[in-house]
C-alpha cells in the first residue's frame, strides 16, 4: 500500500501557549496514534498537508508520513486523517489527528454519493430528492472510492432508490440497511412539504414513494474515518 508523502516533525512542547507559538510560525500541532501503538506529537505545515491530499479522495487520502526529529520512527508511517479542527474565523488549521492504517485492516469512512443522469420523473415534472449526500462505508484504506455513483435515469415519480440498488466493489460494505432509501423522485406537492418541514423542523409523513413503506434517512455531513473496532 502506497500513500501520498507528507513531511512532518516531532513536536516536544504541548499546551495552548506552545500551540499558539507554533501557529505564529505557520505550522499547526498534530498527533499520530494507532491501535496498539504509542502516540506521538507532531507539527505540520497546513499548506503542505492540503497539497498532499488527493484531489478526489480528500479526507480519505492515505498519507505516508515522513517523520523527522528525535524519537521519530525510522520508516514512513501510513496514516489517514481521523479528525481536524479549523478556526471558524480565519479558516486556518488548528489541529489534526492522524491514525495509523494498514492494508489488511478496514476503516470506516464516509464517501460522497453522486446521483447521475436525468430521471424520467424529473422530465415529467417531479423533483430529485437526495436523502444522503455521503454514505458511511467500511473499506480497506487503499480501496476507498472517490464517490459512489447511482444512475437515476429510469426513476419515475414515486420511485425510491435504496442501498440494495447500488453497485459497489465486493470489498466495500455500506453501513446502512439494504432497504434504506438514498434518493427519491417526488412530486411538487411533496417537495413543497419537505421544504416547509425543513424550515419548521416538523416531520413529513408518507414521503417515501408517496405512500411506499420504508425509511428515507437523513442527509449526512462530513465525518472522520475510524479504524475497524478502534476508538479515538
Amino acid at each position: 500500500m502506497q500513500g501520498r508523502q507528507l513531511a512532518v516533525e516531532i513536536r516536544r512542547e504541548k499546551g495552548k501557549g506552545a500551540a499558539r507559538r507554533l501557529r505564529s510560525q505557520g505550522m499547526a500541532p498534530a498527533v499520530c496514534y494507532g491501535k496498539g501503538r504509542e502516540s506521538f506529537m507532531l507539527k505540520v505545515d497546513p499548506r503542505v498537508l492540503k497539497k498532499s491530499l488527493d484531489e478526489g479522495l480528500r479526507m480519505n487520502t492515505v498519507l505516508s508520513l515522513d517523520v523527522k526529529g528525535i524519537g521519530a520512527p525510522k520508516d514512513p508511517v501510513m496514516v489517514m486523517i481521523k479528525d481536524y479542527q479549523v478556526d471558524t474565523l480565519t479558516d486556518s488549521l488548528i489541529h489534526t489527528d492522524f491514525f495509523v492504517v494498514d492494508e489488511k485492516t478496514p476503516v470506516e469512512v464516509k464517501v460522497p454519493l453522486s446521483l447521475v443522469g436525468t430521471a424520467q420523473g424529473v422530465k415529467a415534472g417531479g423533483f430529485l430528492q437526495p436523502f444522503f449526500f455521503e454514505l458511511p462505508v467500511k473499506s480497506l484504506p487503499h480501496k476507498i472510492p472517490v464517490q459512489i455513483e447511482f444512475d437515476v435515469s429510469e426513476m419515475e415519480i414515486g420511485d425510491i432508490a435504496r442501498v440494495r440498488d447500488l453497485q459497489t466493489d465486493e470489498d466495500l460494505t455500506i453501513l446502512l440497511e439494504k432497504q434504506q432509501g438514498i434518493a427519491g423522485i417526488v412530486s411538487g406537492k411533496v417537495r413543497d412539504a419537505l421544504i416547509e418541514a425543513a424550515e419548521s423542523g416538523a416531520e413529513v409523513e408518507g414521503v417515501e414513494g408517496e405512500g411506499e413503506e420504508g425509511a428515507t434517512g437523513e442527509g449526512e455531513g462530513e465525518g472522520a474515518a475510524e479504524t475497524d473496532g478502534a476508538s479515538s
